[in-house]
């Protein structure tokens, strides 16, 4: 805008400083700042997934103490909330309900850890469910060691986290330059990815365009790491109102479980039974990877009407891994399988997590898409 000022005031003839002409150039300069300035203080969904958020399952001096320590030494973890028994419920805390609402909270919420710091002895029912819980929705839990008496097993480890010590257990991938390294791999695969497909996705964009005059791209709200929802990009391959008509075809559904699956789908459209057959339609996705709300290989993201269908909460526990492109679903019978087999082979992933199954996963779905087995 500055350039664009200094040019009217050429072709005007002069090269004086004149008020006016000033103003045409500057306000238009300093709304444009402000505009970059307000977009800037909004956090980037890289910065929503470094945010942790935790719960405290107990209120005492042990688990107070632990909660100043992480307010002082981790601004990057937000304490959502306080589990106890109503008496023990103070003002200046928040509280997220008793014991029986735990599961609850579980289900709804966005959890990265619970910190749990009851009295074993007048407790010990209580602490196994709560664990149990925890291990059912893959959300990693924190022992206050001074409450409880420290064991190793299987997926535990000793850490001293923010200045807290703690016995962590984990029942998915725990970080480590491991998953640090799946990560950058993510990014820098699809970023080659969208610069290699760009032809392909203006050919589909155009065709999608050309057939009925709607939007290009369908962007719908799914559930991801942790139960955090992010909007999962597609290439439209259906009519424009498919939502609306969803309700009336529930009752022909084909498929078991939460899922939702017409082999005949009246929505789809003639380019989008193409898109489909290719699986074209969910190159975009390779965005949402960009955006650390995804990754290449992990659990396929689910909408919100299968996340509230789901009926075991066992099942949740896919959702401690970052959502995928593809996984062990795409490559073992896709829509052949029932939803029961595909939540298994999500939890069948997390357990077997490792970079070289992550290649094999990637190796194995090429010729699937070559082949054109899609939905």
């Amino acid at each position: 805008m500055l350039v664009c000022g200094a040019l009217l005031l050429l072709l005007r003839g002069g090269t004086r400083a004149d008020p006016a002409w000033l103003a045409l150039a500057l306000v238009p300069t300093a709304l444009v700042a402000r505009s970059f300035r307000k977009r800037s203080t909004e956090p980037s969904p890289e910065e929503q997934l470094s945010r942790q958020q935790a719960v405290f399952v107990g209120v005492n001096p042990t688990t107070l103490a632990a909660f100043e320590q992480l307010k002082r030494t981790s601004p990057d973890t937000d304490v959502i909330g306080f589990i106890d028994a109503p008496e023990r419920r103070r003002r200046d805390l928040p509280y997220l309900g008793d014991f029986d609402t735990f599961d609850a909270v579980l289900r709804s919420c966005v959890i990265d850890a619970v910190y749990l710091g009851l009295p074993m002895r007048s407790h010990f029912d209580t602490i196994s469910e709560v664990i149990a819980s925890c291990e059912t929705h893959g959300v990693t839990v924190h022992y206050l060691l001074d409450m409880f008496p420290a064991r190793k097993g299987s997926g535990t480890k000793l850490r001293v986290v923010d200045g807290v010590p703690t016995l962590m257990l984990h029942t998915a991938p725990a970080a480590g330059w491991q998953l640090s390294l799946k990560h950058a791999f993510d990014r820098i695969a699809a970023a080659c990815a969208l610069v290699l497909i760009s032809p392909v996705l203006l050919i589909a964009a155009a065709a999608i365009k050309l057939e009925d005059g709607g939007p290009v791209f369908f962007a719908q709200e799914r559930v991801g790491f942790n139960k955090r929802l992010f909007r999962m990009i597609k290439l439209r391959s259906m009519v424009v109102n498919a939502e609306a008509l969803m309700k009336e075809l529930e009752q022909k559904n084909e498929r078991d479980g939460a899922a939702f699956k017409l082999t005949h789908d009246p929505r789809v459209s003639r380019v989008g039974r193409i898109l489909r057959k290719y699986s074209v339609d969910e190159l975009p996705q390779l965005i949402n990877v960009l955006l650390g709300q995804m990754s290449l290989v992990g659990p396929r993201p689910l909408s919100l009407r299968d996340y509230g269908l789901m009926p075991e909460d066992w099942q949740r526990r896919r959702f401690s891994i970052r959502p995928g492109l593809t996984c062990y679903w795409q490559v073992r019978g896709r829509h052949k399988t029932t939803f029961l087999e595909w939540m298994k082979m999500d939890l069948e992933y997390i357990d077997n997590w490792s970079l070289y199954e992550d290649l094999k996963v990637i190796l194995q779905t090429v010729p699937e898409l070559v082949r054109g087995g899609g939905a």
